[in-house]
């Protein structure tokens, strides 16, 4: 009990200094606060005005530095947008030779399969070409045939072979 009663003692003794030196420090404030009116004053209304423009100029040095931060912060930005958009372009032009790569394949390929398109119309003519003449061949050589069975039905005399036709083949 007796430390704690030795603790409470110097508790009380730290706080009356405490509150002796927070007084002090007001008076000394309190002075300088004095000081600095006096020597506005004895500076007269030349110190108050040159007072009055450093005041200004901080101002304006804060308000700068503020654009400068803000302008920093935008460059920041930009440069981050441009880096963005530069990868953006670089992909998209990799898609565009990729399109274009395909593009020119189904060219080529079109171009083939017009060329082969071309050849097959060209067969298909030439067979319809051999298939008019042939049925017109065959077409005149049925009537030659039937001419030349005419002819010689007519020069026996009409009369049909042993086996139902006559003697030129034809029934």
């Amino acid at each position: 009990m007796a430390k704690m009663k030795q603790l409470a003692k110097k508790v009380a003794d730290l706080q009356a200094e405490k509150t002796e030196i927070k007084k002090n420090a007001q008076l000394i404030e309190a002075k300088i606060k004095d000081l600095q009116n006096k020597i506005l004053d004895a500076g007269g209304v030349k110190l108050r005005a040159q007072k009055s423009k450093v005041e200004g100029i901080r101002e304006q040095i804060e308000a700068l530095g503020d654009k400068v931060t803000k302008t920093k912060v935008a460059k920041n930005k930009a440069e981050k947008d441009i880096s963005k958009l530069g990868n953006q372009i670089a992909k998209h032009e990799k898609e565009l030779a990729e399109v274009s790569e395909e593009l020119e394949q189904l060219e080529q390929d079109i171009k083939e399969k017009t060329q082969e398109a071309v050849g097959i119309r060209k067969r298909a003519e030439e067979a319809k070409q051999v298939s008019i003449s042939y049925s017109t061949w065959a077409s005149i050589g049925n009537k030659s045939l039937t001419f030349h069975f005419l002819r010689r039905k007519i020069a026996h005399g009409g009369k049909e072979g042993r086996d139902g036709r006559d003697e030129a083949g034809a029934r």
